[in-house]
């Protein structure tokens, strides 16, 4: 079983489902826990590169 690691605070599930389900279809083993976007350990790499580009504020 894979660690999953705290990539990113929401302020909704919603929105962290939201997150979840784009990060899966870009082949990143995600998951939510009360609001909040997890990623697998084995994926890391990809989802930060990812959330530089989805998560610029």
């Amino acid at each position: 079983m894979a660690n999953f690691i705290l990539l990113k605070a929401f302020d909704s599930k919603a929105k962290a489902e939201e997150f979840r389900f784009l990060f899966e279809m870009m082949g990143v083993d995600a998951k939510t826990d009360k609001g909040n976007l997890l990623v697998s350990e084995d994926h890391l790499q990809k989802a930060k590169e990812l959330a530089e580009d989805y998560f610029k504020e």
